[in-house]
């Protein structure tokens, strides 16, 4: 994955001229033209970097032109980790490669990973030579060579200089490498024995299409199985059903061949139960308190219930309390991401959290701010406690894989561990929430007499409007007791950290979009003559009309739960991701429908008995219930929360009519100028305004 990244020395282009990168002053970044006067100038961060005219000399911007590639999710998961494999073992041969050569950040990564396994105590990683590094790597690693490690070393090197997206892919195969491999070749999803829908990985094969079923049956129902049955067994279950069938059976040595490819992690844990699970459980490497040495090392994040009720933009009648996920920086003490819903804790309101912290703020047209949110970019390291929405695979692949981070996990009931965030909740609460209307306190008892329901008057945007420019105007520079004395709020421990260790590697404006597809949450789906079914929408393309096959071929899709309007599918032997938009229903008939909507269409006709469970509504069921269920809602919303919260999930447009107004939930409530005290304020004369109201109904 390319990021951007700026060094002291790095060549530049900029406004077509060649410039060097001689230092840091916060927020710019000092260039000197190289040619002519040797001009030395500055120039601010962002407006550098965003920036059209800007170019690194390692590689050109052309990601826009290319769409979504990625050669790495074409390969089974076997291969992919024979990628990362490799990349692990000389791993230590980079970042001390980069130590050398006074990278601070790559210093601390190295001796925090390696530290007691290639490194000794108190040793100079200075005086380590790249030959003793590798003497070392074979030490740990006996099925290694020198030549394996130089060989896979100069590979990445080459890679990184070739300013490649995806930097890992030279360590695949070269057969995986090519954008072309034999089209013979049949990928077979393996699924869990107890999920079909759950694709575990995938195996090879070059053997006719008609063995499919009985492979996936063998290995799935036989050898999957903590029974732990031998190879020459599965071989003799398929023989036997092969032969029932009237069908020459496979030879036990391609059985052999086609188990091999499996897991190994997915073998050992469906074969060896709980004892292969808590092997492996055992891989992520504990939670740490140890400081952190420069901006974006560690990131501590998790969620926590607001202590204030929101109402509804509309009616102005209460909802409930809303959740927040926060990530702060452990350098800075800055805020990285914020992520403000009524959705409870999932992997999807992670995702949302990790957009805004990777992208540029913009807080200034977001929050309507005095001043910056200058902290983004890929953390080194991502801190999170044991909840399951952190522990799922999406989110750790997020932070392993599409951002090259490390992941480390807070000790089951240890709550010193984890407690910058937990501060930073504190502080959030007590220096704001619990001033706001509509706060419920900490506790029944610090609530007294005060009645949260009744004085509610915050919307859920206008809360993210406050607590964005809380952070950006006044937490970012307030003394923070956890930092030194000598750089006392976290905006000027940020301006001292950048100046001392450069800018947080981050992501081009452009490349967001990059980013968002590869954030997405994948699933493996067949494409038939219906095309690719996801909760009974059919997405099909007529350039991909070669895909159709039977339902044991499956492909890797990316798709967003806001937008079922389309999803993004991988052909085969294809390392690029294409769009591919809803045919049945018709797409337009599909915008602004979430896939929360589309279920509850889909169960609501259903009960009307309109459909039945198979059948895909038509468009005009469709255009016919959500009228149905939109004046049901507006009958309805000023009398229930639950109808009011139903509307903000299925994102419907209702108007609602008092005697003395009508208006819509689409209407613009949003505050949009002054300081936070102007903001309360005219939160304020909202509540007294749905009094008014209320009073004359």
């Amino acid at each position: 994955m390319k990021v951007g990244k700026l060094k002291i020395n790095a060549s530049i282009s900029y406004l077509g001229i060649e410039h060097k990168i001689v230092g840091f002053n916060y927020p710019n970044v000092v260039l000197q033209r190289v040619t002519g006067d040797y001009d030395t100038f500055q120039i601010q961060f962002q407006r550098l970097v965003t920036d059209k005219s800007f170019v690194s000399a390692k590689w050109e911007r052309t990601l826009q032109d290319q769409g979504y590639k990625s050669i790495l999710e074409t390969l089974p998961e076997f291969k992919r980790e024979k990628v990362s494999s490799r990349y692990e073992l000389i791993r230590p041969l980079i970042l001390l490669e980069k130590s050398k050569q006074n990278d601070v950040r790559a210093a601390v990564d190295f001796i925090d990973r390696y530290q007691g396994i290639y490194i000794f105590k108190n040793e100079d990683v200075r005086r380590i030579t790249q030959e003793e590094m590798i003497s070392r790597i074979i030490l740990n690693n006996r099925n290694t060579s020198r030549a394996t490690l130089l060989r896979h070393l100069s590979a990445y090197r080459n890679g990184e200089e070739e300013g490649l997206q995806e930097v890992l892919q030279v360590l695949a195969d070269k057969a995986d490498q090519q954008d072309i491999v034999r089209k013979d070749e049949i990928q077979i999803a393996i699924c869990s024995p107890n999920d079909e829908t759950e694709v575990l990985c995938y195996i090879y094969t070059r053997k006719d299409k008609l063995y499919l079923p009985y492979i996936k049956d063998a290995i799935e129902k036989k050898y999957l199985t903590t029974q732990r049955i031998k190879i020459s067994a599965v071989a003799r279950y398929m023989k036997g059903k092969c032969e029932a069938d009237q069908i020459e059976p496979l030879p036990e040595i391609t059985v052999r061949g086609l188990i091999n490819q499996l897991d190994k992690k997915v073998v050992a844990i469906l074969r060896d139960g709980r004892r292969a699970i808590e092997m492996y459980k055992n891989i992520d490497r504990g939670f740490s308190n140890k400081e952190a040495h420069f901006p974006l090392h560690l990131v501590e994040i998790d969620h926590t219930k607001m202590d204030i009720i929101l109402v509804d933009e509309v009616t102005r009648t209460p909802l409930g309390r809303p959740w927040i996920t926060m990530g702060i920086d452990v350098y800075t003490r800055m805020v990285w991401c914020m992520h403000i819903s009524f959705d409870e804790p999932s992997s999807r309101k992670v995702r949302n959290a990790f957009e805004h912290g990777l992208y540029f703020k913009r807080s200034i047209e977001r929050y309507d701010s005095k001043n910056d949110w200058p902290l983004s970019g890929i953390p080194m390291c991502i801190m999170m406690d044991n909840g399951r929405d952190f522990r799922s695979k999406h989110v750790k692949r997020m932070i392993t894989e599409t951002m090259k981070s490390r992941v480390q996990y807070r000790p089951v009931r240890t709550p010193n561990y984890g407690a910058t965030i937990e501060r930073l909740f504190g502080n959030l609460n007590t220096m704001l929430i619990h001033t706001l209307p509509g706060t419920t306190k900490s506790s029944v008892g610090d609530l007294g007499d005060y009645e949260a329901e009744q004085n509610a008057c915050l919307t859920l945007d206008e809360l993210t409007k406050i607590v964005g420019r809380y952070i950006t105007d006044f937490y970012h520079y307030h003394v923070n007791k956890g930092l030194p004395e000598e750089s006392p709020t976290p905006i000027i421990r940020y301006k001292e950290g950048v100046e001392q260790f450069g800018y947080p590697e981050f992501v081009f404006p452009e490349d967001e979009t990059y980013y968002r597809i590869e954030l997405m949450p994948t699933e493996f789906k067949p494409y038939t003559r219906e095309g690719v079914v996801i909760d009974k929408v059919h997405y099909k393309s007529d350039d991909l009309k070669y895909m159709i096959g039977k339902k044991e071929v499956k492909y890797k899709v990316k798709f967003d739960d806001d937008d079922i309007t389309k999803i993004y599918i991988q052909p085969p032997n294809s390392t690029e991701f294409v769009e591919c938009w809803s045919s049945n229903p018709h797409y337009s008939q599909l915008i602004g429908i979430t896939r929360y909507t589309w279920k509850k269409i889909n169960v609501k006709l259903r009960e009307m008995g309109k459909i039945k469970l198979s059948e895909t509504p038509g468009a005009e069921q469709i255009h016919a219930l959500l009228l149905e269920i939109q004046k049901e809602a507006e009958e309805a919303y000023t009398k229930s929360k639950k109808v009011q919260k139903e509307v903000k999930k299925m994102n419907l447009q209702v108007e609602i009519k008092t005697k003395s107004s009508q208006f819509s939930n689409q209407d613009n409530h949003s505050i949009v100028v002054g300081s936070l005290e102007e903001m309360i304020q005219h939160a304020y004369m909202a509540l007294e305004e749905r009094g008014k109201n209320n009073g004359s109904t």
